[in-house]
């Protein structure tokens, strides 16, 4: 009996010893610390059993990494513009994954503000859906390319009914159809055309209102010779002297010939000169900044000209030209029309 008791115990303690050796012989465990119970990516880890070995490869990976790191910062101290470029590649690189990404329809994500389209220098005008505008009023597309010489486009009957609207109570020494025909009547003769001629007039009078430094009586319709500071500029004896003198201060922009009519215009040779010596003037646009000083002088001529041509052009009797002369109204109504004009500036000065 004592043998096989013996036999056995010496057979356990076999299968102990075998089991020992098979746990021993298996990889050990390892266990992830809980993500609840990390602070940062630093502090997560694998704990493993696997004793000092691997803790010596990680302090090894990290030491070659820090290595590294601190070469790369050498090299971009002693070497800036190399660096500098293979920042720029790398730049290139990002822009161009962007250019692809948006050709293939991603949308790329930057945060950069759109770049804003530089203001015109004229905010005044205006191009919209073809048409030109001028301060919120159409002008001509081709405004810049009307010429000075040539023959009217709107009619007599729209410059009085535009002139009749805007200021019914015209400071003029005429009637209002007689200035009409009186413009028409100097410019065509001279080539000049005469309805921009006449909405020139009506922007350096105010339709005729005046309030400046010429007064009504002096019969000055395009203010030549005031130079500002209270300069009254030239006097004329008619309104139709005035319309020749300030078609004939035109010609001498625009034209090499003399006028038909003999010359009135006190700066009709100073200008001429000038403009024989560094060019004539040929279209409207010219005239920013040489018959006016500043800009938008023609864009304005433009907007009274473009609205004449709104209204109806009338027939054929309202627009005949009258060959009639300022000089064949008779004395006596001429100086009763001088007595009233002094009497409203004196008026006026009071």
């Amino acid at each position: 009996m004592k043998k096989k008791y013996i036999t056995a115990a010496i057979i356990m303690s076999c299968i102990l010893s075998i089991n020992i050796d098979c746990l021993a012989a298996k990889k050990p465990s390892s266990k992830i610390i809980p993500k609840h119970k990390v602070e940062s990516a630093q502090d997560v880890r694998i704990v493993t059993n696997q004793g000092p070995k691997l803790q010596e490869k990680e302090s090894a990976k990290a030491t070659v990494n820090k290595e590294k790191t601190q070469e790369k910062l050498a090299d971009k101290n002693a070497n800036p513009k190399s660096a500098a470029k293979q920042d720029s590649k790398v730049i290139t690189k990002k822009t161009e994954g962007i250019k692809q990404e948006s050709k293939a329809g991603v949308k790329p994500t930057n945060n950069t503000k759109p770049v804003q389209k530089p203001v015109p220098k004229n905010s005044d005008l205006v191009v919209r859906d073809g048409k030109t505008y001028f301060r919120g009023s159409l002008i001509p597309n081709d405004f810049k390319e009307i010429k000075i010489v040539g023959d009217a486009v709107a009619t007599k009957h729209q410059a009085y009914t535009y002139l009749k609207q805007t200021n019914p109570n015209a400071r003029l020494d005429c009637s209002m159809e007689e200035i009409v025909n009186v413009y028409w009547l100097e410019a065509s003769r001279e080539g000049i055309r005469p309805d921009l001629a006449f909405c020139q007039a009506l922007l350096e009078t105010g339709f005729f209102r005046y309030g400046g430094d010429v007064l009504p009586s002096q019969n000055n319709f395009c203010g030549l010779g005031t130079v500002g500071g209270g300069a009254k500029g030239v006097r004329f004896k008619t309104p139709q002297e005035g319309a020749r003198a300030h078609i004939q201060h035109l010609l001498a922009y625009s034209r090499t010939s003399l006028p038909q009519t003999a010359v009135i215009d006190p700066r009709y040779k100073l200008v001429h000169g000038i403009r024989m010596e560094r060019g004539l003037i040929d279209k409207w646009y010219g005239l920013n900044g040489t018959w006016a000083m500043g800009g938008n002088y023609c864009e304005k001529i433009m907007t009274h000209y473009q609205n004449m041509l709104t209204l109806p052009p009338g027939d054929k009797k309202d627009n005949k030209i009258k060959l009639k002369d300022s000089k064949e109204e008779s004395a006596a109504s001429h100086r009763m029309r001088e007595r009233a004009w002094k009497y409203i500036e004196e008026k006026d000065k009071k």
